[in-house]
């Protein structure tokens, strides 16, 4: 299927780094990005038997194949960065352009009723046990007073539910739907065990909500400890009740660090941005193409 659609009219090729050593023809200029990784053992640590071996064999052979093909490589965090040079030895430079959420689309919402209902708490994403949704029962279970827990269950709707009395399906959510979702409650809840970026914490942001996540991977370079949301070990359960609890009480704080997200955002992580970002490598990657060629 990737050799069918091959362009060989195409000047640049831009394909995530996994199977982009087989989309490019010989001579045409390669751009691979990295948006996670899953070839160290803290990561391998949560996969299947049957997703390590892959991680372990082909995949790892593919992405070494794309190093050493790409014209420039990119990743969408430093995190990722990082974990590249470490893993692979790789002497290259890694250009790191965040992934952008759009920020037209991705709003807060003109009031929040806080004291009107009770806290609201929303879990984003495939609740998978790679994202934490192991945790949050016992997450739950450690919370006092009145709240709300919604989540949603994945596109494909196969993930198993997260299991508890306070727990509320949301099915599968339409991307599209996603930001009226976010407006809908007080606080996002990632007790993720890797992130390559965190889309969905970025969206929230974008949304104006603060975020209890785990201090890990990319999840720093998104929220800034104590002024955007609280970052907790991971796997410490009580520590995201504490986190949770925090903010339960503190409506005014929750409304600053909202705030916080939202400008932070603006400033670093939307879609027009990164959409700049690409556009100014590829046509550098260009121009040195034409260069080489000129002086061939």
């Amino acid at each position: 299927l990737i050799m069918a659609h091959r362009d060989r009219h195409a000047d640049l090729l831009h394909a995530p780094v996994d199977y982009a050593a087989f989309c490019a023809l010989p001579g045409q200029p390669l751009v691979s990005t990295f948006h996670g990784f899953a070839f160290d053992a803290e990561a391998r640590r949560h996969a299947t038997l049957l997703q390590s071996i892959h991680y372990g064999t082909d995949l790892r052979w593919f992405v070494q194949a794309a190093l050493r093909r790409s014209t420039h490589v990119t990743a969408v965090s430093q995190f990722l960065a990082r974990r590249v040079r470490e893993e692979f030895d790789y002497p290259g430079s890694i250009r790191v352009i965040h992934n952008g959420v759009d920020a037209n689309a991705f709003t807060p919402a003109r009031t929040r009723a806080d004291t009107c209902r009770p806290l609201r708490i929303l879990f984003a994403g495939n609740p998978t046990r790679h994202k934490g949704a192991d945790l949050v029962p016992a997450i739950l279970d450690r919370l006092r007073g009145d709240f709300e827990f919604v989540y949603t269950a994945g596109l494909a709707n196969r993930i198993a539910p997260i299991r508890h009395v306070r727990a509320t399906s949301l099915g599968p959510v339409l991307h599209a739907d996603m930001p009226e979702v976010y407006r809908s409650v007080d606080v996002l809840l990632a007790p993720t065990r890797r992130e390559g970026f965190g889309l969905a914490i970025a969206e929230a942001m974008a949304c104006g909500l603060p975020v209890v996540a785990t201090d890990c991977s990319a999840i720093p370079e998104l929220v800034e400890q104590g002024r955007g949301g609280i970052l907790c070990p991971m796997d410490d359960m009580q520590a995201f009740a504490d986190a949770i609890q925090l903010l339960a009480d503190a409506p005014v704080r929750r409304h600053e660090m909202g705030a916080c997200n939202r400008a932070r955002v603006e400033e670093r992580f939307t879609l027009d941005g990164m959409l700049r970002e690409y556009r100014d490598l590829f046509t550098q990657t260009l121009d040195e193409r034409a260069s080489q060629r000129g002086s061939s």
